[in-house]
């Protein structure tokens, strides 16, 4: 083995050292299964670009960072590019934090601005409507289908924090969920309506007494092959055919359901604090964006009603 290769072996074992303390750190402070991953994956992916250059994470710069991030930007949409290099700067505060670095070298790098939109075409009430009502209900599969969509609009969970919910988590009789270790490992209590609190109901106790096993645990909402915990791909494509037996042109998503559900509170009166809420939002500003879209409703009404146009 040449000595190059004796030294890239030293470096990447170094490196996947910090990267493990740094996974860590994060189930020390109780961040979520979701986050702790999205953040492993991305950090692996930077620990490959340092073992390419043969560079180790202690001696990084400022400059190389920038070079990191041109890097993403070449390979990856905006978005994706962004994530990951959001993981480098939440990596380096932790290792400045146990003071591995001296300095942190992305005190002197600006993060790309991550801009800040919603879909172009949030779901009409009529359209949100017509997606709840597509599951057939005269089977176990509809009737849970139909409890996840309900619930998605009542609430504007997550798709994460859905999949998560434990069976005590839903109140139907007070009309409540209670959602443990959200976003950014958070606990909220979230109110749902009658409609959902009724679906979630007849779901357990019609369907999942069927299908639940001892590998179940207690989480509310089952797969039927198995019984396991309902995966976010099962759920992911089971909203999205349900957009298109609708026939609803526009994209349909667990996400477009929150999005949906913030709007049409913010619609119908809603404050933006209960917004921020129910939302799990960390900063009010998050939730403005959805002042944006009630803002040109009136807009649109304005135009459309008033006499002088």
């Amino acid at each position: 083995m040449s000595a190059n290769n004796t030294n890239n072996n030293i470096c990447d074992e170094e490196n996947n050292k910090l990267l493990k303390d740094f996974r860590e750190h994060l189930q020390i402070l109780k961040r979520s299964r979701e986050s702790i991953r999205t953040f492993y994956y991305a950090l692996k992916i930077y620990l490959r670009y340092l073992s390419v250059k043969g560079m180790q994470v202690v001696g990084v710069s400022s400059d190389d960072l920038e070079a990191y991030q041109g890097y993403l930007l070449g390979k990856y949409c905006f978005h994706t590019a962004y994530s990951y290099m959001r993981a480098v700067f939440v990596f380096y505060r932790f290792l400045k934090r146990v003071s591995i670095v001296v300095h942190n070298p992305t005190d002197f790098l600006t993060l790309l601005k991550r801009p800040r939109h919603l879909p172009r075409n949030v779901l009409t009430e009529s359209e949100v409507a017509t997606l709840l009502n597509a599951p057939d209900i005269k089977t176990d599969k509809g009737i849970l289908h139909r409890a996840i969509l309900e619930t998605f609009y009542s609430s504007g969970l997550r798709i994460s924090e859905l999949c998560n919910l434990k069976v005590n988590d839903a109140d139907t009789a007070k009309g409540y969920i209670r959602v443990n270790q959200g976003k950014g490992g958070k606990d909220r209590v979230v109110p749902i309506g009658n409609s959902a609190c009724l679906w979630i109901r007849l779901y357990r106790e019609t369907v999942r007494t069927k299908v639940v096993r001892a590998k179940s645990g207690d989480f509310l909402f089952l797969g039927f092959s198995l019984g396991n915990p309902i995966q976010r791909v099962t759920v992911m494509e089971a909203v999205k055919t349900y957009g298109k037996q609708a026939g609803i042109t526009k994209k349909v998503s667990s996400h477009i359901l929150r999005h949906a559900c913030a709007t049409h509170l913010m619609r119908n009166g809603a404050s933006l604090l209960d917004v921020r809420g129910i939302l799990g939002h960390v900063f009010l500003k998050t939730t403005q964006r959805y002042t944006h879209i009630t803002q040109l409703d009136l807009i649109k009404a304005h135009r459309k009603f008033h006499p002088r146009k």
